[in-house]
């Protein structure tokens, strides 16, 4: 650029270049010019390596875009290297060696890339941003759909609810399911776009059921800890999709696990009553995994607890799986709370929960999350025959 067009235009370019570093990063990350084309990012409070690999690629693409500078379209590329803090550093001189060594081993496989100190880590990082970029595709090309699993009252097989599952159909690895892309979807951001969908589409669902007279009771769609972090922008689009589909707000609940709930703020706290005046259920996902202490169950306005499949598995084989098990059932109906056991599999475990008090249950022994066309048979036919009825091979347990 100071070759071509001389060394003004070259400064006016390296402003440009500053405005869109600042701009990408968050207001408690550093910026700062090294000299000549080199400049460096301090970020802070980093608890997970995508999030620097994330933010080299959206660097990446946002230098990559033409600049305009004084009636010149100037394109240019980057090269970035990463280096993560650990008690092993020697200190911020060795850190920046490992990120110059790392910016060198950038150009040297050919340049405009990112790339870590660690080669393993390197890897693993540009694995997580490159499922994290084809699961924002995904969503906006139509490749997720929502699986139902449901929710069967114990005595009866009467369904009293589904729960919503997303599933990912890829093109080239076929149906995944969310343990595989939750994960990385919540580290890199993508999991509020995502989330925003399952919401949509489960209300969709829920008003097409309405319209033929078949809809379950209760809809369970999960939220994560990232979307609930973000409290006034779920309360919106709670309110706009229930609003947008007509849905009476008591035929949606939305699950939290118990690590969301005590990790939340005051402010996260008005967030569940704001929910819960709209008229939404409010369930504890995994109940029994998290936590200890079990304040939030008096701080928080909650319907539903829905006791963790690790310990439902075992209550036939460990009496200590069945002792909190019992403990659980009798605490929810202390508190008022309605209660459902995941992961139900034998025959054994639903006379157990029965005998316990429980009144409901989701899981193998029932029926696999099914598509949205199997689940509207089932509901048609309002209720679920267990293992040793026509569903026994179709068992499988949520995911």
């Amino acid at each position: 650029m100071n070759d071509t067009l001389g060394h003004a235009m070259g400064d006016l370019l390296l402003k440009e270049v500053v405005g869109r570093l600042t701009h990408a990063v968050r207001p408690e990350d550093l910026v700062a010019r090294f000299g000549g084309d080199e400049f460096a990012i301090l970020l802070a409070e980093v608890a997970d390596p995508t999030t620097a690999g994330t933010l080299a690629a959206r660097l990446g693409k946002a230098l990559a875009v033409p600049f305009s500078i004084k009636g010149h379209k100037v394109r240019i590329t980057s090269s970035i290297g990463i280096a993560l803090y650990s008690p092993d550093v020697a200190g911020p001189e060795a850190m920046m060696m490992q990120a110059d060594l790392a910016l060198y081993g950038a150009k040297d496989e050919g340049r405009n890339c990112y790339r870590f100190h660690s080669q393993d880590l390197d890897l693993q990082v540009h694995e997580r941003v490159r499922v994290a970029d084809e699961l924002r595709v995904a969503i906006e090309q139509g490749e997720l759909e929502l699986y139902y699993q449901p929710q069967v009252e114990l005595s009866t097989g009467r369904i009293v609810g589904l729960e919503a599952l997303v599933r990912w159909n890829h093109k080239t690895r076929g149906l995944l399911t969310p343990g595989y892309f939750i994960p990385i979807a919540e580290r890199t951001g993508v999991v509020l776009p995502l989330g925003h969908w399952v919401l949509e589409d489960a209300c969709r669902q829920l008003k097409l059921w309405h319209a033929e007279g078949i809809a379950p009771q209760t809809l369970s769609v999960n939220v994560s800890g990232v979307q609930f972090k973000g409290a006034s922008e779920l309360e919106r689009e709670v309110e706009a999709s229930l609003t947008r589909w007509g849905i009476d707000p008591s035929n949606l609940e939305l699950e939290l696990t118990e690590s969301v709930l005590m990790e939340a703020t005051q402010r996260h706290s008005n967030t569940l009553q704001n929910l819960r005046q709209l008229g939404t259920r409010i369930a504890i996902d995994d109940f029994g995994t998290g936590y200890s202490s079990l304040k939030y169950l008096t701080t928080y306005p909650v319907n539903r607890l829905k006791l963790a499949q690790e310990f439902v598995y075992r209550v036939t084989v460990d009496y200590r799986n069945a002792a909190v098990v019992r403990a659980a059932i009798r605490l929810a109906h202390e508190l008022g709370l309605d209660v459902i056991a995941e992961g139900v599999e034998t025959e054994a475990q639903v006379r157990f929960l029965m005998a316990a008090g429980c009144e409901q249950a989701q899981g193998y022994y029932f029926s696999r999350p099914v598509t949205a066309l199997k689940a509207s048979e089932l509901l048609r036919v309002g209720r679920v025959e267990p293992a040793t009825g026509p569903l026994r091979r179709l068992a499988s347990s949520a995911a």
